[in-house]
This record gives C-alpha cells, sequence and structure tokens, in this order.
C-alpha cells in the first residue's frame, strides 16, 4: 500500500510541475516609463547621429492610464495610448520590451537604465515579417 501511495504522490507531483506555464511573453511595467523625457540623441537609419543640449523641448510624456504624448519644440505632434509587450527578436535571441502607439503597426523597443531612456526600431511585425531598418534616439528623465 505504502508503493502504491508513494508513486501516486510522484505522479501528482510531476503533473503539477508539467502543467505550470510561465508566460511567453510577459508584458513589462509602464511605472517605470511615467513622466517626461528629453531627447538627448539620435541615429536615424538614414541621416547622421545627431547630439541635443538640454532645454530643446523635444520630449516623449508618459503618464497614468497608459497615456502619451510626444512633443517637439513644445508642440505636441501626436498623443494618445500605448500598450506595451515583449517579445523575442529573431536576430539576437534576447527578450525585448516593446511599445505600441496608438495600436499603430509598428513595435519600438524600449529601455530604460537609470534616467535614460532608449527607444529603437522593431524590424518585426506581429507575424514575424521584416518590416524595416531603422535607427534610435536616447532621452534622459527630465525632473519635475
Amino acid at each position: 500500500m505504502k508503493y502504491y501511495f508513494t508513486s501516486f504522490l510522484l505522479l501528482l507531483l510531476t503533473f503539477h510541475f508539467l502543467s505550470c506555464k510561465k508566460d511567453k511573453n510577459p508584458t513589462p511595467s509602464s511605472a517605470p516609463l511615467m513622466g517626461s523625457w528629453e531627447i538627448r540623441s539620435s541615429s536615424p537609419a538614414l541621416g547622421p547621429y545627431a547630439t541635443f543640449d538640454p532645454g530643446n523641448g523635444s520630449m516623449w510624456t508618459f503618464s497614468s492610464g497608459d497615456h502619451f504624448k510626444n512633443i517637439h519644440r513644445g508642440q505636441t505632434l501626436d498623443s494618445g495610448a500605448f500598450q506595451l509587450s515583449s517579445a523575442i527578436a529573431p536576430y539576437d535571441g534576447e527578450r525585448k520590451n516593446l511599445i505600441r502607439f496608438n495600436n499603430g503597426s509598428t513595435r519600438t523597443i524600449f529601455t530604460i537604465i537609470n534616467d535614460t531612456l532608449t527607444l529603437s526600431s522593431y524590424p518585426y511585425g506581429d507575424n514575424g515579417e521584416m518590416l524595416m531598418d531603422g535607427g534610435s534616439a536616447t532621452y534622459v528623465r527630465i525632473k519635475d
């Protein structure tokens, strides 16, 4: 009887561990994005590398409710909702945090290290198709 109970217990534990699944593409938290970020440099796919002085007026702002504004020299260029996701990039096998603006067809890689935000083009669509080659831009958090 002890043999059957031990076997049953091992079988039960095996099913328990096999049924646990990790989220393949966990959604990153939006908390680190909240606030205002002013551009400091950009490296477009085609064109020269550029640097920007503090106070240049070109920035992204992210607020609660997953809202954003893209401001250039004090003028709002775009605003609306953003969605976060993550995916394994086919080109390096690394997990990337992604942001999509206004349900657009493209996603942008975002990384935050200390008070620096980097936005880089993510060259793949939702189905893994190659869309574009692009650049990146670096922003610093503006203290309110």
